[in-house]
């Protein structure tokens, strides 16, 4: 995923790890959220990198049952160096968020590397349009269409090419499902750039109720969207969660067979606090009645809590 319903990623140069985190709703069609049980099945790991005036964060997500050290494949991939995490709190920002000369933040999708797998064009829009509701608040998403363009934010040499792109690839390293590249100059600058990487290999399904042994793409997409904007995981562990942040599309845990696909008042608050368009929301814990799911996602990001 930030993310945003899967495993982490790496990249080189000198870099910092902290903890984040992922997403989940159940199968069947029903847009409820779950509580995780069990050990997580799917990392999101956060690396970042510096390439000449570039600093690039990368959240790499990592399939546990085919690579059980997460972070080991992180680092491995870019060579790092690990950070601290951050507090919990009821919804976190990043450090960094979009100029308001930047926005609405225009999206594309590169279908070249797709293949057989489904076309991610429906979830990017649904996605952008769940974001796009959330009043008040000044960020907005567009969609630009289809484009030709890699994902250079994620390259180890960090192209940018000032399009922010999604695309399937065939190069990411073993057990890693995708991972997103949000690209910055300096620690308190503003982004410039997100890419998005899908794993070609990996099996991915828009049904309405997803099969166990796939992920879930608008689910996926949804919660790395929210990464894009500037916003990090609610919470590190699922036991440093409360209520609300289970239910949430940021929370640091999906899998295989689970669904994330409705925005609660967590994110929301999270993206209002980020771009306020009026009063900054009180972020207030809501009782909640949390059925059981079986299947966890976790990650890693730097982020700043608003309490």
């Amino acid at each position: 995923m930030s993310h945003f319903p899967l495993p982490a990623l790496p990249l080189a140069g000198a870099l910092l790890a902290v903890a984040l985190g992922g997403i989940a709703l159940a199968g069947g069609g029903e847009a409820s959220q779950n509580t995780p049980s069990g050990p997580p099945r799917v990392a999101e790991v956060v690396r970042y990198a510096t390439s000449g005036e570039y600093t690039v964060e990368q959240r790499f997500w990592i399939d546990l049952n085919r690579a059980p050290d997460a972070e080991a494949v992180a680092d491995h991939a870019m060579g790092i160096e690990r950070g601290e995490t951050t507090v919990s709190a009821q919804y976190k920002i990043g450090k960094h968020k979009w100029a308001s000369s930047s926005l609405p933040l225009t999206l594309y999708y590169n279908p070249a590397g797709s293949g057989a797998k489904p076309s991610a064009v429906d979830a990017i829009r649904a996605a952008i349009s769940q974001w796009n509701a959330v009043t008040p608040s000044t960020f907005t998403f567009g969609y630009g269409g289809t484009n030709s363009r890699g994902t250079g934010a994620c390259n180890d040499s960090i192209v940018a090419d000032g399009f922010n792109t999604i695309e399937y690839s065939t190069v990411l390293d073993f057990g890693v499902l995708g991972r997103t590249c949000t690209l910055f100059k300096s620690s308190s600058s503003p982004i410039l750039e997100f890419d998005m990487e899908l794993d070609a290999a990996t099996s991915w399904s828009t049904e309405s109720s997803t099969p166990r042994g796939s992920y879930d793409l608008p689910s996926t997409i949804l919660h790395e969207l929210g990464h894009a904007a500037g916003i990090a995981h609610p919470c590190e562990t699922s036991a440093a969660c409360d209520a609300a942040e289970k239910l949430s599309v940021m929370f640091p845990y999906l899998n295989d067979g689970d669904q994330r696909r409705t925005l609660t008042d967590d994110d929301m608050n999270a993206l209002r606090a980020q771009y306020p368009g009026g009063p900054p929301p009180t972020a207030v814990p809501t009782p909640l009645v949390i059925p059981p799911y079986s299947r966890e996602f976790s990650a890693f990001v730097t982020s700043l809590a608003r309490d």
